[in-house]
Protein backbone atom coordinates (compact mmCIF):
# COMPACT_ATOMS: atom_id res chain seq x y z
CA UNK A 1 0.00 0.00 0.00
CA UNK A 2 1.27 3.50 -0.85
CA UNK A 3 1.77 5.75 2.11
CA UNK A 4 -0.92 8.41 2.07
CA UNK A 5 -2.62 6.96 -1.02
CA UNK A 6 -5.86 4.98 -0.65
CA UNK A 7 -5.76 1.62 -2.37
CA UNK A 8 -8.84 -0.25 -3.54
CA UNK A 9 -8.83 -4.01 -3.41
CA UNK A 10 -9.59 -5.64 -6.77
CA UNK A 11 -10.69 -9.25 -6.11
CA UNK A 12 -10.81 -10.03 -9.78
CA UNK A 13 -7.12 -9.43 -10.05
CA UNK A 14 -4.60 -11.23 -7.88
CA UNK A 15 -1.11 -10.06 -7.03
CA UNK A 16 0.78 -9.53 -10.26
CA UNK A 17 3.96 -8.10 -11.67
CA UNK A 18 3.36 -4.37 -12.14
CA UNK A 19 2.87 -3.19 -15.70
CA UNK A 20 4.04 0.04 -17.32
CA UNK A 21 0.51 1.36 -16.81
CA UNK A 22 0.85 0.52 -13.11
CA UNK A 23 4.17 2.35 -12.95
CA UNK A 24 2.65 5.42 -14.57
CA UNK A 25 -0.35 5.39 -12.22
CA UNK A 26 1.83 4.89 -9.17
CA UNK A 27 4.05 7.83 -10.08
CA UNK A 28 0.97 10.03 -10.48
CA UNK A 29 -0.39 8.87 -7.13
CA UNK A 30 2.75 9.28 -5.04
CA UNK A 31 3.40 12.75 -6.48
CA UNK A 32 0.00 13.97 -5.35
CA UNK A 33 -2.28 13.61 -8.37
CA UNK A 34 -5.76 12.73 -7.08
CA UNK A 35 -7.95 12.84 -10.21
CA UNK A 36 -7.83 12.46 -13.95
CA UNK A 37 -10.24 13.95 -16.48
CA UNK A 38 -11.23 12.18 -19.67
CA UNK A 39 -13.45 9.94 -21.79
CA UNK A 40 -13.04 6.14 -21.49
CA UNK A 41 -11.86 3.97 -24.35
CA UNK A 42 -10.70 0.39 -24.68
CA UNK A 43 -7.11 1.38 -25.41
CA UNK A 44 -6.79 3.30 -22.12
CA UNK A 45 -8.39 0.56 -20.03
CA UNK A 46 -4.98 -0.41 -18.62
CA UNK A 47 -4.30 3.14 -17.46
CA UNK A 48 -7.78 3.59 -16.00
CA UNK A 49 -7.64 0.26 -14.16
CA UNK A 50 -4.21 1.01 -12.73
CA UNK A 51 -5.37 4.43 -11.52
CA UNK A 52 -8.56 2.98 -10.04
CA UNK A 53 -6.59 0.43 -8.01
CA UNK A 54 -4.69 3.32 -6.44
CA UNK A 55 -7.83 5.29 -5.65
CA UNK A 56 -7.38 8.03 -8.24
CA UNK A 57 -10.70 9.59 -9.20
CA UNK A 58 -11.70 9.51 -12.87
CA UNK A 59 -13.82 12.54 -13.83
CA UNK A 60 -15.97 11.52 -16.79
CA UNK A 61 -16.81 14.17 -19.41
CA UNK A 62 -18.84 14.13 -22.62
CA UNK A 63 -15.94 15.11 -24.85
CA UNK A 64 -12.15 14.99 -24.67
CA UNK A 65 -11.90 18.73 -25.28
CA UNK A 66 -14.08 19.37 -22.22
CA UNK A 67 -11.87 17.08 -20.15
CA UNK A 68 -8.78 18.93 -21.34
CA UNK A 69 -10.20 22.34 -20.46
CA UNK A 70 -11.22 21.09 -17.00
CA UNK A 71 -7.80 19.57 -16.32
CA UNK A 72 -6.11 22.76 -17.50
CA UNK A 73 -8.24 24.90 -15.19
CA UNK A 74 -7.45 22.53 -12.31
CA UNK A 75 -3.78 23.07 -13.08
CA UNK A 76 -4.18 26.86 -13.21
CA UNK A 77 -6.02 26.99 -9.87
CA UNK A 78 -3.68 24.64 -8.03
CA UNK A 79 -0.44 25.71 -9.75
CA UNK A 80 0.25 21.98 -10.10
CA UNK A 81 -0.21 19.83 -13.20
CA UNK A 82 -3.75 18.75 -14.05
CA UNK A 83 -4.01 15.41 -15.85
CA UNK A 84 -6.19 14.46 -18.84
CA UNK A 85 -6.35 11.04 -20.53
CA UNK A 86 -7.79 9.99 -23.88
CA UNK A 87 -7.97 6.93 -26.07
CA UNK A 88 -6.18 6.40 -29.36
CA UNK A 89 -6.88 8.09 -32.71
CA UNK A 90 -9.90 10.45 -32.67
CA UNK A 91 -9.94 10.41 -28.87
CA UNK A 92 -6.48 11.91 -28.80
CA UNK A 93 -7.04 14.32 -31.68
CA UNK A 94 -10.12 15.66 -29.90
CA UNK A 95 -7.72 17.01 -27.27
CA UNK A 96 -5.95 19.40 -29.62
CA UNK A 97 -8.09 22.48 -28.95
CA UNK A 98 -7.86 22.03 -25.17
CA UNK A 99 -4.12 21.45 -25.29
CA UNK A 100 -3.61 24.57 -27.41
CA UNK A 101 -5.70 26.50 -24.89
CA UNK A 102 -3.49 25.28 -22.04
CA UNK A 103 -0.40 26.25 -24.04
CA UNK A 104 -1.65 29.81 -24.56
CA UNK A 105 -3.14 30.15 -21.06
CA UNK A 106 0.11 28.95 -19.43
CA UNK A 107 -1.73 26.11 -17.66
CA UNK A 108 0.33 23.22 -16.23
CA UNK A 109 -1.18 20.11 -17.84
CA UNK A 110 -0.07 16.51 -18.35
CA UNK A 111 -1.75 14.99 -21.41
CA UNK A 112 -1.73 11.20 -21.67
CA UNK A 113 -3.26 9.27 -24.54
CA UNK A 114 -3.21 5.73 -25.81
CA UNK A 115 -1.46 4.94 -29.07
CA UNK A 116 -1.59 2.08 -31.57
CA UNK A 117 0.51 -0.85 -30.35
CA UNK A 118 4.08 -0.56 -31.56
CA UNK A 119 3.93 -4.12 -32.89
CA UNK A 120 0.92 -3.26 -35.10
CA UNK A 121 1.67 0.33 -36.14
CA UNK A 122 3.78 -0.64 -39.21
CA UNK A 123 1.00 -2.77 -40.68
CA UNK A 124 -2.29 -1.50 -39.22
CA UNK A 125 -3.38 1.99 -40.34
CA UNK A 126 -6.66 1.89 -38.35
CA UNK A 127 -6.61 4.96 -36.01
CA UNK A 128 -2.89 5.36 -36.66
CA UNK A 129 -1.97 9.03 -36.26
CA UNK A 130 1.49 10.40 -35.49
CA UNK A 131 0.33 11.90 -32.21
CA UNK A 132 3.78 12.81 -30.97
CA UNK A 133 4.28 15.02 -34.02
CA UNK A 134 0.69 16.33 -33.91
CA UNK A 135 1.05 17.72 -30.40
CA UNK A 136 4.65 18.93 -30.61
CA UNK A 137 3.89 22.54 -31.72
CA UNK A 138 1.46 23.13 -28.83
CA UNK A 139 3.25 21.45 -25.92
CA UNK A 140 6.53 21.94 -24.10
CA UNK A 141 7.55 18.32 -24.73
CA UNK A 142 6.01 15.50 -26.76
CA UNK A 143 7.13 11.93 -26.10
CA UNK A 144 6.08 8.29 -26.54
CA UNK A 145 6.66 5.92 -23.62
CA UNK A 146 8.70 2.87 -24.58
CA UNK A 147 8.72 0.84 -21.38
CA UNK A 148 12.15 2.09 -20.34
CA UNK A 149 12.67 4.52 -17.46
CA UNK A 150 8.92 5.03 -17.18
CA UNK A 151 8.88 6.62 -13.73
CA UNK A 152 11.74 9.01 -14.53
CA UNK A 153 10.08 9.98 -17.83
CA UNK A 154 6.72 10.71 -16.21
CA UNK A 155 8.45 12.65 -13.43
CA UNK A 156 10.25 14.73 -16.04
CA UNK A 157 6.94 15.39 -17.78
CA UNK A 158 5.34 16.58 -14.53
CA UNK A 159 8.29 18.84 -13.78
CA UNK A 160 8.24 20.38 -17.25
CA UNK A 161 4.60 21.44 -16.90
CA UNK A 162 5.59 23.99 -14.23
CA UNK A 163 9.19 24.84 -15.08
CA UNK A 164 9.63 28.26 -16.66
CA UNK A 165 6.45 29.18 -18.50
CA UNK A 166 3.81 26.71 -17.29
CA UNK A 167 2.22 24.65 -20.05
CA UNK A 168 1.16 21.22 -21.34
CA UNK A 169 3.31 18.13 -21.86
CA UNK A 170 2.17 15.18 -23.97
CA UNK A 171 2.86 11.48 -23.36
CA UNK A 172 1.68 8.69 -25.67
CA UNK A 173 1.34 5.15 -24.31
CA UNK A 174 1.10 2.39 -26.95
CA UNK A 175 -1.27 -0.43 -25.99
CA UNK A 176 1.39 -3.14 -25.92
CA UNK A 177 3.76 -0.96 -23.90
CA UNK A 178 1.02 -0.32 -21.32
CA UNK A 179 0.76 -4.10 -20.71
CA UNK A 180 4.52 -4.71 -20.50
CA UNK A 181 5.96 -5.75 -17.16
CA UNK A 182 7.68 -2.98 -15.25
CA UNK A 183 10.96 -4.52 -14.19
CA UNK A 184 12.74 -1.38 -12.99
CA UNK A 185 13.25 -0.86 -9.27
CA UNK A 186 10.89 1.50 -7.46
CA UNK A 187 12.61 4.92 -7.68
CA UNK A 188 10.95 6.04 -4.44
CA UNK A 189 9.55 9.36 -5.62
CA UNK A 190 7.65 11.35 -3.02
CA UNK A 191 4.92 13.96 -2.98
CA UNK A 192 5.28 16.33 -5.91
CA UNK A 193 6.80 19.72 -5.18
CA UNK A 194 7.40 22.42 -7.72
CA UNK A 195 11.05 23.41 -8.05
CA UNK A 196 11.94 26.65 -6.25
CA UNK A 197 11.95 29.75 -8.45
CA UNK A 198 15.27 31.36 -9.37
CA UNK A 199 16.48 34.44 -7.52
CA UNK A 200 17.27 37.62 -9.49
CA UNK A 201 20.71 39.01 -8.89
CA UNK A 202 21.09 41.96 -6.47
CA UNK A 203 22.68 43.90 -9.33
CA UNK A 204 19.58 43.48 -11.50
CA UNK A 205 17.28 44.37 -8.60
CA UNK A 206 19.27 47.56 -7.97
CA UNK A 207 19.10 48.41 -11.67
CA UNK A 208 15.34 47.87 -11.66
CA UNK A 209 14.95 50.13 -8.62
CA UNK A 210 16.88 52.87 -10.44
CA UNK A 211 14.73 52.47 -13.57
CA UNK A 212 11.59 52.91 -11.48
CA UNK A 213 12.88 55.85 -9.42
CA UNK A 214 14.11 57.70 -12.53
CA UNK A 215 10.85 57.21 -14.43
CA UNK A 216 8.51 60.20 -14.47
CA UNK A 217 5.38 58.37 -15.59
CA UNK A 218 5.73 54.62 -14.93
CA UNK A 219 2.76 52.32 -15.49
CA UNK A 220 2.39 48.86 -13.93
CA UNK A 221 0.72 45.99 -15.82
CA UNK A 222 -0.38 42.98 -13.77
CA UNK A 223 -0.95 39.75 -15.69
CA UNK A 224 -1.58 36.05 -15.91
CA UNK A 225 1.81 34.98 -14.56
CA UNK A 226 1.22 36.29 -11.05
CA UNK A 227 0.21 33.73 -8.42
CA UNK A 228 -2.52 35.57 -6.50
CA UNK A 229 -2.30 33.73 -3.19
CA UNK A 230 1.24 34.68 -2.11
CA UNK A 231 1.57 37.84 -4.19
CA UNK A 232 -1.49 40.06 -3.71
CA UNK A 233 -0.52 41.69 -0.39
CA UNK A 234 3.05 42.38 -1.50
CA UNK A 235 1.85 43.73 -4.84
CA UNK A 236 -0.46 46.27 -3.18
CA UNK A 237 2.23 47.27 -0.69
CA UNK A 238 4.71 47.94 -3.51
CA UNK A 239 2.19 49.88 -5.63
CA UNK A 240 1.26 52.06 -2.67
CA UNK A 241 4.88 52.66 -1.65
CA UNK A 242 5.86 53.68 -5.19
CA UNK A 243 2.50 55.34 -6.04
CA UNK A 244 2.45 53.76 -9.49
CA UNK A 245 -0.86 53.52 -11.40
CA UNK A 246 -1.75 50.00 -12.42
CA UNK A 247 -3.75 48.22 -15.12
CA UNK A 248 -4.65 44.54 -14.97
CA UNK A 249 -5.31 41.91 -17.61
CA UNK A 250 -8.51 39.82 -17.62
CA UNK A 251 -6.77 36.81 -16.04
CA UNK A 252 -5.53 38.93 -13.13
CA UNK A 253 -8.73 40.81 -12.33
CA UNK A 254 -9.25 41.09 -8.59
CA UNK A 255 -5.60 41.30 -7.65
CA UNK A 256 -5.98 45.08 -7.46
CA UNK A 257 -9.43 46.24 -6.31
CA UNK A 258 -11.12 48.38 -8.96
CA UNK A 259 -11.90 51.03 -6.34
CA UNK A 260 -8.23 51.30 -5.36
CA UNK A 261 -6.92 54.85 -5.96
CA UNK A 262 -4.10 53.53 -8.19
CA UNK A 263 -6.28 51.26 -10.35
CA UNK A 264 -6.78 52.70 -13.83
CA UNK A 265 -8.10 50.03 -16.22
CA UNK A 266 -8.50 46.42 -17.30
CA UNK A 267 -6.75 45.54 -20.54
CA UNK A 268 -9.77 43.75 -21.94
CA UNK A 269 -9.00 43.76 -25.65
CA UNK A 270 -12.22 45.66 -26.24
CA UNK A 271 -13.24 49.32 -26.42
CA UNK A 272 -11.86 49.97 -22.95
CA UNK A 273 -8.33 49.46 -24.25
CA UNK A 274 -8.43 53.00 -25.64
CA UNK A 275 -7.70 54.26 -22.12
CA UNK A 276 -4.85 51.79 -21.76
CA UNK A 277 -3.43 52.92 -25.10
CA UNK A 278 -3.54 56.54 -23.96
CA UNK A 279 -1.78 55.66 -20.70
CA UNK A 280 0.89 53.65 -22.49
CA UNK A 281 1.43 56.63 -24.79
CA UNK A 282 2.03 58.88 -21.78
CA UNK A 283 4.15 56.38 -19.83
CA UNK A 284 7.93 56.40 -20.00
CA UNK A 285 8.33 52.96 -18.39
CA UNK A 286 6.09 49.88 -18.40
CA UNK A 287 6.51 47.55 -15.43
CA UNK A 288 5.07 44.10 -15.99
CA UNK A 289 4.26 42.17 -12.83
CA UNK A 290 3.45 38.67 -13.99
CA UNK A 291 2.60 40.19 -17.36
CA UNK A 292 2.79 37.79 -20.30
CA UNK A 293 2.39 38.89 -23.95
CA UNK A 294 0.06 35.93 -24.51
CA UNK A 295 -2.78 38.08 -23.13
CA UNK A 296 -2.20 41.06 -25.41
CA UNK A 297 -4.15 41.50 -28.64
CA UNK A 298 -1.64 44.03 -29.96
CA UNK A 299 2.04 44.59 -29.07
CA UNK A 300 1.66 47.80 -27.04
CA UNK A 301 4.47 46.52 -24.79
CA UNK A 302 6.91 47.36 -27.60
CA UNK A 303 6.13 51.06 -27.43
CA UNK A 304 8.01 51.89 -24.21
CA UNK A 305 10.94 50.49 -22.19
CA UNK A 306 9.68 47.35 -20.44
CA UNK A 307 10.72 46.04 -17.03
CA UNK A 308 9.42 42.53 -16.27
CA UNK A 309 9.01 41.10 -12.77
CA UNK A 310 7.84 37.51 -13.16
CA UNK A 311 8.52 33.90 -12.28
CA UNK A 312 9.57 33.12 -15.86
CA UNK A 313 11.04 34.90 -18.86
CA UNK A 314 8.59 36.58 -21.23
CA UNK A 315 10.91 37.39 -24.14
CA UNK A 316 9.63 36.62 -27.62
CA UNK A 317 11.64 36.36 -30.87
CA UNK A 318 11.16 40.08 -31.55
CA UNK A 319 10.54 41.30 -28.01
CA UNK A 320 13.26 41.52 -25.37
CA UNK A 321 12.42 43.53 -22.22
CA UNK A 322 14.92 46.14 -21.12
CA UNK A 323 15.32 44.10 -17.93
CA UNK A 324 13.79 40.91 -16.52
CA UNK A 325 13.73 40.06 -12.83
CA UNK A 326 13.00 36.34 -13.00
CA UNK A 327 12.24 34.74 -9.65
CA UNK A 328 9.79 34.70 -6.77
CA UNK A 329 7.63 37.77 -7.34
CA UNK A 330 6.62 38.40 -3.67
CA UNK A 331 10.26 38.50 -2.56
CA UNK A 332 11.28 40.70 -5.49
CA UNK A 333 8.45 43.18 -4.85
CA UNK A 334 9.27 43.24 -1.15
CA UNK A 335 12.85 44.21 -1.98
CA UNK A 336 11.69 46.92 -4.39
CA UNK A 337 9.23 48.25 -1.81
CA UNK A 338 12.01 48.84 0.69
CA UNK A 339 13.54 51.55 -1.51
CA UNK A 340 10.40 52.80 -3.31
CA UNK A 341 9.76 56.54 -3.32
CA UNK A 342 6.63 58.26 -4.74
CA UNK A 343 8.37 60.83 -6.94
CA UNK A 344 6.47 60.54 -10.21
CA UNK A 345 4.79 63.14 -12.41
CA UNK A 346 1.40 61.62 -13.25
CA UNK A 347 -1.36 64.22 -13.18
CA UNK A 348 -3.70 63.73 -10.20
CA UNK A 349 -6.69 63.04 -12.45
CA UNK A 350 -4.84 60.07 -13.90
Amino acid sequence: MLEGVPVRTDRTRSAHVPTIADALARLLAVTGVRRLFGVPGGEIAEIMSACRRLGLEFVLTRHENTACIMAGIAGELSRRPGVVVATVGPGATNLVNGVANAYLERAPLLVISAQVATSLAPVLPHQRVDLETLFRPIVKWSHTLTGKDTAATVQRALDLTVEGRPGPVYLALPGDVARMDETAADPGYGMYQAPPPPVPSPRDVDRAARMISEARTPLALVGIGLDPTPSRTTLLRWLEAAQIPVAVTPKSKGLVPEDHPLFVATCAGMAGDRLVSELVGEADLLIGVGFDPTEAIRPFYLERPFLSVAEYGIAEPSFVPALELIGGVPDTLATLSATARPCHAWAPER
